[in-house]
């Protein structure tokens, strides 16, 4: 009861097994946590408190073909992807956008405050959205446990590596 699903199909409580569709609002509670498992493998774990848009997929087996896109409004949230190519992702936050390559990281969506990315494994790039709607700025890591942020009203993505401020919040 703690995970719930809003769009054109109505109001429900996600289950195992349950279906989500593009347009679909997820939102969990204190108590919440879900698994959203695509046909292509790709993971996306929203933590408690979270909620996120389902804004695109499509899987047509033709990995150069698929489509994935959602919108992370506020919370925690794990990505593991599939079989999809790389450019073929998109996890758009109020205040950047995450470029996935072959990857899984975690990351947080403050409203207010900002995005925090933490890589786990593979490649990500996290830009920051301008007030433009454009990405003003880009940072690529491949180093696991390196953490990027974006800070609400600031044009720039800030990298934190492991051992540079020696503790991690």
């Amino acid at each position: 009861d703690a995970a719930s699903v809003s769009g054109q199909t109505g109001n429900r409580i996600l289950s195992v097994g349950s279906d989500v569709f593009v347009g679909d609002l997820v939102e969990t509670d204190s108590a919440g946590e879900a698994q959203l498992l695509f046909s292509d493998g790709t993971r996306m774990v929203v933590g408690a408190n979270s909620s996120l848009v389902i804004e695109e997929f499509l899987f047509r087996g033709k990995a150069a073909e698929n489509r994935f896109a959602v919108r992370a409004l506020s919370g925690a949230f794990r990505f593991i992807s599939g079989d999809s190519g790389d450019e073929n992702y998109t996890i758009r936050t109020p205040t950047g956008t995450i470029g996935v390559r072959g990857t899984a990281f975690d990351f947080t969506v403050t409203p207010g405050e900002g995005t925090q990315m933490i890589l786990l494994e593979g490649e990500a790039t996290l830009c920051n959205e301008g007030d433009d709607g454009n990405n003003d700025d880009c940072v690529t890591v491949a180093t696991p446990c390196a953490v990027l942020r974006t800070n609400e009203g600031d044009d720039n993505v800030e990298e934190i590596l492991p051992g540079k401020t020696g503790k991690r919040d």
